[in-house]
């Protein structure tokens, strides 16, 4: 029997409905169909930020998380720095954090670091993107189950060395 109360959402960061159009055209032509196109439970959503058109990494990943439309600059807050409302209504708490929240089991998943805004913003919230220190440590204590992504210096204790360069963080927090 399968499990309806699982979602996978997948953080296309950067794509708007032109760059699956422009695939369709190369890939099947004019009138064909993507396998993405043929998705039974499938929305589109309008990826404009509330101050501009286009959508940022962070801010594009806020609208994912919250379901609203942030400000361009956003990782989580608005801009007084303040925690944002949901579209579900919980106050600072994004779909993932929900999800948590129920016991729901929970996963973020980065081809990259993880602390990068399209997985970033589902588990933390931030003044700055640039604070991939804090971030880190906001998504290792979320209560999330799994966790899987780059970084490996943004992990390690201070002082310490590893594969790729030396630790950046000041605090002596251990996971």
């Amino acid at each position: 029997m399968a499990n309806n109360n699982s979602v996978i959402f997948i953080h296309p960061d950067g794509t708007s409905p032109s760059h699956y159009a422009a695939g369709r055209f190369a890939s099947v032509g004019v009138d064909g169909r993507l396998n993405w196109d043929e998705m039974t439970n499938a929305g589109v959503y309008l990826g404009h930020m509330d101050d501009q058109i286009v959508a940022t990494s962070n801010g594009g990943a806020v609208a994912h998380a919250y379901g609203i439309k942030p400000f361009a600059g956003s990782y989580g807050l608005d801009e007084e720095g303040n925690p944002y409302t949901s579209l579900s209504g919980q106050e600072g708490m994004t779909i993932m954090e929900e999800a948590i929240a129920a016991g729901k089991a929970t996963a973020v998943i980065n081809s990259g670091f993880i602390a990068e805004p399209g997985t970033g913003v589902f588990l933390a919230d931030a003044e700055s993107r640039r604070d991939v220190t804090g971030i880190t440590a906001e998504i290792v204590e979320s209560g999330v189950d799994v966790i899987m992504g780059g970084g490996e210096i943004h992990y390690l204790p201070v002082g310490t060395v590893g594969r790729f360069g030396q630790a950046p963080r000041t605090h002596q927090r251990y996971w």
